[in-house]
């Protein structure tokens, strides 16, 4: 087994255990740039490889050498693979163009000696999901105190205070008029004498 195959399987491995790092919706036909960081400047050659969204089948895309020479593998993408220097010495790119549906999965760097490598999710020609709106805050309101019925209204006695006006009107009217029937009565039990010097009296005062 040579080293190529070691770091190949290694390379697998980070991709099954780690998580993904950067997930990407890009529109059929558009290029993607992929960026991978040595540790340090020992880094002498960097794999780029991918796994297939469609089947989970693995891909080596290509070798970049510490002398900036990129060594394709035999794939379908050969033609549209471009791996180069980044704008630090640690740092390496790889570029893919004209991106088709095919294309999507995950895609990753190997380093030999190393063993924290980015892991990119390109999805190809997906739509990425729109994110729902906030809630809107509702204030609840509190209502407002209702009227608190009278019993002395005069324009219109709220129900049940009719009884509470009545009764003691009633009870007034009765005893006004036991009142005056027993005032009646008792002058009609009186002598006429009697109601005469009373009637006197009365008149001299």
């Amino acid at each position: 087994m040579g080293l190529t195959s070691i770091w190949v399987i290694l390379g697998l491995w980070s991709v099954a255990l780690a998580a993904v790092n950067e997930m990407r919706y890009l529109a059929i036909n558009s290029s993607a740039t992929l960026t991978c960081e040595c540790e340090d400047t020992s880094c002498q050659k960097i794999y780029w490889y991918r796994i297939r969204q469609s089947d989970g089948v693995y891909e080596s895309l290509m070798c970049y050498t510490s002398a900036e020479a990129s060594h394709p593998s035999d794939t379908a993408m050969k033609g549209r693979l471009q791996g180069r220097k980044g704008s630090s010495k640690t740092q390496y790119t790889l570029t893919v163009s004209n991106l088709q549906r095919e294309d999507a999965g995950w895609y990753s760097c190997a380093i030999p000696k190393h063993t924290h490598f980015p892991t990119y999710w390109l999805r190809v020609g997906e739509v990425p999901p729109t994110t729902p709106p906030p809630p809107k805050k509702t204030t609840t309101r509190r209502p407002k105190p209702g009227r608190i019925p009278s019993c002395c209204s005069s324009y219109r006695p709220p129900e049940g205070c009719g009884k509470w006006v009545l009764w003691p009107l009633c009870g007034g009217l009765m005893f006004l008029t036991v009142l005056l029937c027993a005032v009646l009565f008792y002058f009609s039990r009186l002598p006429k004498k009697c109601r005469h010097q009373f009637m006197k009296q009365k008149q001299q005062r």
